[in-house]
């Protein structure tokens, strides 16, 4: 007869397990509920794209043989290689390069090459590797033997490395902004993973010559490159 005495102690355990069960699952759906009110109470968060500006045009107004599109990558350690385009195909492939603004100690020269597409004839791009360079200094450099002077400051040799990153900047008075912010910025290396140029021009480039000649820049393949 003792087993039939504890079947209302062991009925009444389950009852009171299967209630707190069910008073926490309560709990959870009032909070669920609850967060849920709360949230359509607060204002949204969605983001409003700014306006369109205004086009930039970046013409280039010099003589055939003077560059065009500078820009500046690494190459290992302690190499720099200059890159640039010349409307004159004659134009030597040859950079003037030193640590004194218009002193060049050094020259070097590269190779050069161009491309067709269709009815398209490109102008005649040039790829100089310069160096060995000392890190964290200051080099000034002119392309072509003529032309304008830039500058450029080599990364240092030890960490740590500051990198700028833009991507996709257009040619519009928003890109001029990223481009002041990315200007007045201290970085070592410039990161522009894709979209440097669109099919409809080559102002892209010129308006990217500055920040792109000035500091080291590393750039990736995008949709808008599909082009030999």
């Amino acid at each position: 007869m003792a087993p039939l005495l504890d079947r209302p102690v062991l009925n009444t355990e389950r009852e009171m397990e299967k209630t707190w069960a069910s008073n926490v699952l309560s709990l959870l759906i009032a909070i669920f509920v609850l967060l849920q009110f709360v949230q359509l109470l607060l204002p949204s968060p969605e983001f409003i794209r700014p306006p369109p500006r205004g086009i930039i045009f970046t013409p280039h107004n010099r003589s055939g043989s003077e560059p065009q599109q500078v820009h500046i990558s690494l190459v290992g350690r302690d190499h720099m290689r200059i890159s640039w385009m010349t409307a004159e195909r004659h134009a030597p492939s040859i950079v003037e390069y030193g640590k004194t603004p218009g002193k060049y100690e050094a020259l070097a020269t590269g190779e050069h090459t161009s491309y067709h597409y269709l009815f398209y004839i490109s102008g005649k791009i040039h790829h100089v590797t310069i160096g060995p360079l000392d890190p964290n200094t200051y080099y000034y450099y002119r392309c072509g033997g003529t032309g304008q002077e830039f500058s450029f400051k080599t990364p240092p040799s030890t960490f740590p490395i500051e990198f700028a990153v833009a991507g996709d900047l257009g040619q519009t008075e928003w890109t001029a902004s990223t481009l002041k912010h990315i200007n007045n910025s201290n970085y070592d290396v410039l990161l522009l993973p894709g979209d440097l140029s669109y099919a409809d021009g080559q102002q892209t480039l010129r308006h990217l010559r500055m920040p792109c000649g000035a500091i080291c820049e590393q750039s990736s393949m995008d949709d808008h490159r599909g082009q030999p």
